[in-house]
């Protein structure tokens, strides 16, 4: 399960109940891709969820939400995980003495990220494109709602990991 600021809901609540009821154990995080050292920042709730007899590598974890992908780590190599150059930037230095005035996409101090920027970061192969009737709002908005490889990855390695 994967969504943004969905720890706090009512629906999270329902979904803790289903899954104790069901006999399922789980593990709970918010991740950022920044936390596998990529320049994006966008923490988002995940939800691993095992039946008890198929129990998680690290147990102590488990029906805990943790803010830190450590368990995720602890068996891998940070090397997997690495900037993609191209990505560019979505802000520019500013002069010191500019500092206080306000600034505008106009007079050049920011910018937007491209798409293809954006699709960088999410690991997307170089090749991929939009259909050409996909507008640039439409393009951000589907980059912007994407999940990040670097990210999930991790995830799905600890969900099939054998107990230690």
């Amino acid at each position: 399960m994967e969504n943004v600021g969905f720890e706090t809901s009512d629906t999270h609540t329902k979904m803790v109940d289903i899954l104790e009821k069901a006999d399922f154990s789980r593990q709970e995080f918010i991740l950022s891709p920044m936390h596998f050292g990529v320049p994006y920042s966008r923490p988002r709730y995940f939800c691993l969820a095992k039946r008890r007899l198929l129990s998680f590598q690290r147990q102590s974890y488990n029906n805990q939400l943790l803010w830190r992908p450590s368990p995720l780590l602890e068996n891998d190599a940070i090397s997997y995980y690495r900037y993609v150059k191209g990505t560019g930037s979505p802000l520019s230095p500013f002069k010191a003495e500019m500092v206080d005035k306000a600034h505008s996409l106009k007079e050049g101090t920011l910018r937007y990220c491209t798409p293809r920027e954006v699709a960088n970061l999410h690991s997307f192969p170089e090749d991929s494109q939009f259909p050409q009737h996909i507008g640039l709002r439409q393009r951000h908005a589907l980059l912007g709602n994407s999940l990040r490889i670097a990210v999930v990855a991790p995830l799905l390695r600890y969900l099939f990991a054998e107990p230690s």
